[in-house]
């Protein structure tokens, strides 16, 4: 809940979520160093059994989030 009235809009209005995946970690970890860089805002997802390793990452919807989710095939496809 980093974003607290971001996801409660989103909640109210869509409650839609989307799974892309990666292909592997080095192309997540890219992917979270773009979204640093750009004005998405984000929350990263790190598991901690796996020495911190970063798992997911939640992005706010915009159509910059989605344009740079595009590049992504949906998960289990």
């Amino acid at each position: 809940m980093d974003f607290p009235q971001l996801a409660k809009e989103w909640y109210l209005n869509s409650n839609t979520v989307v799974v892309v995946a990666a292909k592997d970690l080095q192309e997540l970890e890219n992917f979270a160093k773009a979204l640093d860089e750009s004005h998405v805002k984000h929350s990263k997802f790190r598991e901690p059994d796996v020495n911190d390793e970063l798992t997911a990452i939640a992005l706010v919807p915009s159509p910059e989030s989605k344009k740079l989710c595009s590049k992504f095939k949906l998960a289990g496809k």
